[in-house]
């Protein structure tokens, strides 16, 4: 039997949008024949905990934990943070006081690749073991964070085996660093980043700007495989509820806030424009603090018409995006992250319900809402009234919404992860 072994530290019972991509291919893979092994950390530091997702992992798939001793632990006491969970976009802005700055250049300067560095070291005898025990035809490693390609870097280097390197987001380009790490830690960052770029038998990433961004040297090495969604957790379907209601679903930091749009929002709600009594938004995830006061003391006003509301399961989350008459999007505010296509792009077309998205228009997140005819992305606020309102009407008229069924359907989780399993085929018969 054909045998992969996933390195991924996202994993169940961690939550977030991290996790959805190496438990839908390890799902898959193992209904195409292939014997799955995981290697992942045991209670790490997760944006999230998401017990249920514990259910979607085939009991034919072998999961092996590792300790992950954890520097994040350590600067969380000296930041005073006593939450569990990762905080949402603690690298997108430096803190502003004193011991918060020192601790933020510590943790870019000093932890590389990541702060994760340390499980590399840790997760070497598990590794090692399994690669014995079970002698995969491939290794596959997921990122973030990297610290899983210098896992299985270390294991090329000792079992002939074929390597993919899987990048969800980019490397030494990832949009925090930018203007923030020293001219030293970015060097040897990018060094460590080429090495596992030189060394991996294949690249994998999920959108073509991020393909160019991160292999451009190595073009016929690098193959493009979006991020998508289950039609198994989008089967309730939408029923017309007696309030307008926009969702958003997600993290929301400040690389994502974009006041004019929720001061927009609450002007329409002022003039009438959308009666507050019969319009509600929700949002569903981590917020960061500063935000999260100041969205109430917007909407301070129309106290029933916000709702902030904390992380969920997600089959909870997918069931209230096919509810919502419009889902929200903001994209990062990062000039080079227009090929960053988020996670919840592909789930939004899944629910099959409008999108209004805040953003750049050639970001290619846009070019897949308007093909699949659920939405687009707008940077101005004239474009986000006038969708707003628009939509508005046809909620109140109760217009039925259709999309494009056949461009929506390629990205199904199954339907991906049969193009990853013929291109792990294609490595072993190079061999």
């Amino acid at each position: 039997m054909k045998t992969v072994l996933i390195i991924s530290y996202y994993w169940p019972p961690a939550g977030g949008p991290g996790v959805q991509r190496p438990l839908k291919f390890a799902r898959y893979l193992h209904e195409l024949g292939w014997r799955v092994v995981v290697l992942t950390v045991r209670d790490g530091i997760w944006p999230a905990r998401d017990e249920s997702l514990a259910a979607e992992v085939p009991a034919g798939v072998k999961v092996f934990y590792s300790v992950a001793p954890e520097p994040e632990q350590a600067l969380r006491r000296l930041r005073g943070t006593t939450s569990q969970g990762a905080p949402v976009g603690q690298l997108a802005r430096a803190p502003q006081n004193l011991s918060g700055k020192i601790i933020h250049w510590i943790r870019l300067n000093l932890f590389i690749p990541d702060a994760k560095l340390l499980w590399r070291f840790a997760a070497r005898r598990q590794a090692q073991r399994l690669m014995r025990l079970y002698q995969p035809d491939i290794l596959f490693s997921t990122s973030p964070p990297p610290t899983t390609h210098m896992i299985a870097y270390d294991l090329k280097q000792r079992f002939p085996v074929r390597w993919v390197a899987d990048f969800r987001d980019p490397w030494s380009n990832i949009h925090y660093y930018t203007g923030q790490r020293g001219e030293t830690a970015r060097r040897l960052d990018q060094r460590l980043e080429r090495r596992i770029l030189n060394k991996a038998d294949h690249i994998v990433t999920v959108s073509k700007a991020f393909g160019e961004l991160l292999a451009a040297s190595y073009p016929e090495k690098t193959d493009i495989i979006p991020n998508g969604y289950d039609p198994e957790d989008f089967t309730s379907g939408y029923k017309r509820g007696p309030r307008f209601t926009l969702l958003y679903a997600g993290g929301l930091n400040p690389n994502r806030w974009y006041p004019a749009f929720w001061t927009m929002l609450r002007q329409l709600l002022e003039e009438g424009a959308l009666p507050a009594a019969s319009t509600r938004i929700h949002i569903i995830g981590q917020i960061h603090e500063t935000l999260s006061r100041q969205l109430q003391e917007l909407f301070a006003p129309f106290p029933e018409t916000l709702n902030l509301e904390n992380y969920m399961p997600h089959r909870a989350v997918t069931a209230r995006m096919q509810q919502a008459d419009v889902l929200l999007l903001f994209l990062e505010k990062v000039a080079h992250y227009r090929g960053h296509i988020p996670g919840k792009v592909f789930e939004y077309m899944a629910a099959r319900r409008p999108v209004v998205g805040c953003g750049a228009a050639d970001a290619e997140a846009n070019a897949l809402l308007e093909k699949a005819g659920v939405g687009r992305i707008n940077p101005t606020v004239d474009n986000w009234r006038r969708d707003i309102l628009l939509l508005y009407d046809k909620w109140k008229e109760a217009v039925p919404f259709t999309v494009n069924e056949e461009a929506i359907r390629p990205y199904e989780r199954r339907k991906l992860t049969e193009r990853l399993s013929n291109l792990f085929d294609t490595l072993i018969r190079k061999i």
